[in-house]
């Protein structure tokens, strides 16, 4: 299920499965064609029924709907309360969470709902929710107190007793939320803390950040940068005891970005990678000598090849690299320093195929056992391109009108792009990319 707008019908609750016969319009809940004021909100799913906010008798007040998907399953929640907008923030497996001001006091609100009209109810006031990572049962949050502009780590379950404060951090900012099972792991300031969710079992865990992570079992694995030692370095927790493995060298902040989950390829976490006499080159961690080994040295010299926006496909894992001869390309590694290759040269002038340096997944992703990258094949020509994983199987499927362009966003195994204010939407499994929405002229400036 999406939002979107044909031209006819304005914005209204959407489904495909992929095809072209099989993208409808589950409801015309507004009718006539009115896109002025944004008024579908997306809030997500509760169970298997999806939640949205819309107005539909544009009195400019929004109204709770669900929908499972078909057009009789859409109707609207009773008892909701009345709110001119809001902002979505988060979601528990039973609440989803947003926020808004209040008229009056011109406070920050949040409110909770579990799917039900008279179970919709304010749970935070006078502070602002940012930051935030579902627990399962509940949701936490980093929350700022514009009053002295503190900040504080807060528990909700979407009930007004159930939200409680978890710690005072002060002006210390909090950031990087991360659940490690049961726990949250999570950044204060330069720090990494851990929390259970009550004060007492809110600890400092180590010095550092921590960007990019996975969780393997009962351990957490992240790299960041260690600003009390100058290095960056990959540490492991169970939650209370803490191994920390520096690269060689050490090295300025900004040097290696990585703020995504790691891939993981049998025993072997593969990262960025800094010594001064490489830059930033590919490496793996091994997870049973627990030692760092450079896989390839793309780039030969200091300057680095600079990996990046990584994807696992089958038995390998894509990234993004410069060998200082063909630009920013494609490449693929099995682990081993002859199984890293460029998969194809798919810029053909001076230049880069990938125009931006991305560090998270926006140039490369893996849906529906293909994957998806957004090319710049030519000077001032963007296109996305599928790739099987061969040399022969990378071809572009669509070109777009004009030069500009991202990724939108991914829902399940369809992709969503953005180009010269039109939405196009794509599957891994077809050829097919679909425009299905132009704003062109719904917005100014």
């Amino acid at each position: 299920l999406f939002q979107a707008a044909d031209g006819q019908h304005g914005w209204e609750l959407w489904t495909s499965d992929g095809t072209k016969a099989g993208t409808r319009m589950v409801k015309d809940i507004t009718p006539n064609n009115n896109v002025s004021w944004g008024n579908f909100i997306p809030l997500g799913l509760i169970g298997n029924t999806y939640y949205f906010l819309t107005d539909h008798n544009y009195d400019k007040n929004l109204e709770l709907w669900k929908s499972d998907g078909t057009e009789n399953t859409t109707v609207m929640v009773p008892d909701f309360p009345v709110f001119t907008s809001v902002f979505p923030v988060g979601k528990s497996d039973t609440h989803i969470f947003f926020r808004t001001t209040n008229s009056s006091t011109s406070e920050n609100e949040l409110w909770a709902t579990d799917g039900t009209g008279t179970n919709t109810i304010k749970v935070l006031d006078g502070y602002f929710a940012g930051f935030n990572q579902n627990m399962g049962t509940h949701l936490m949050f980093a929350a700022n107190n514009p009053a002295n502009n503190s900040y504080s780590l807060w528990s909700s379950n979407g009930t007004d007793i159930g939200t409680y404060k978890v710690k005072d951090f002060g002006f210390s900012y909090l950031q990087r939320l991360n659940r490690f099972n049961d726990k949250l792991i999570f950044g204060v300031y330069s720090d990494t803390w851990i929390s259970d969710g009550t004060e007492a079992g809110t600890t400092f865990l180590t010095t550092g950040a921590a960007d990019g992570s996975i969780t393997i079992g009962t351990d957490f694995y992240s790299l960041g940068y260690d600003f009390s030692t100058g290095f960056y370095r990959l540490f492991k927790t169970d939650g209370t005891m803490v191994e920390t493995y520096n690269m060689l060298d050490p090295a300025d902040l900004g040097a290696l970005a990585m703020f995504h989950q790691i891939p993981v390829l049998g025993n072997k976490l593969y990262l960025q990678y800094f010594e001064e006499s490489l830059g930033q080159e590919l490496a793996a961690f091994n997870l049973d000598s627990k030692n760092f080994d450079v896989i390839k040295d793309i780039n030969p010299g200091p300057g680095g090849s600079v990996p990046r926006a990584w994807a696992r496909l089958h038995d390998k894992i894509y990234f993004l690299a410069d060998d200082g001869s063909h630009g920013t390309e494609i490449w693929s590694t099995d682990g081993s320093a002859d199984g890293t290759s460029m998969l194809k040269h798919i810029m053909t002038e001076n230049g880069n195929a990938f125009r931006s340096v991305y560090f998270s997944p926006v140039e490369l992703v893996a849906a529906d056992n293909k994957l998806q990258l957004l090319v710049e094949p030519q000077a001032n020509k963007l296109a996305i391109y599928s790739s099987d994983g061969t040399q022969e199987g990378t071809l572009q499927k669509f070109e777009f009108p004009t030069s500009g362009g991202t990724l939108f966003g991914q829902v399940n195994n369809e992709l969503i792009y953005f180009s010269d204010r039109k939405f196009f939407k794509t599957r891994g499994s077809t050829n097919d990319v679909t425009l299905f929405k132009d704003i062109t002229n719904d917005v100014g400036g």
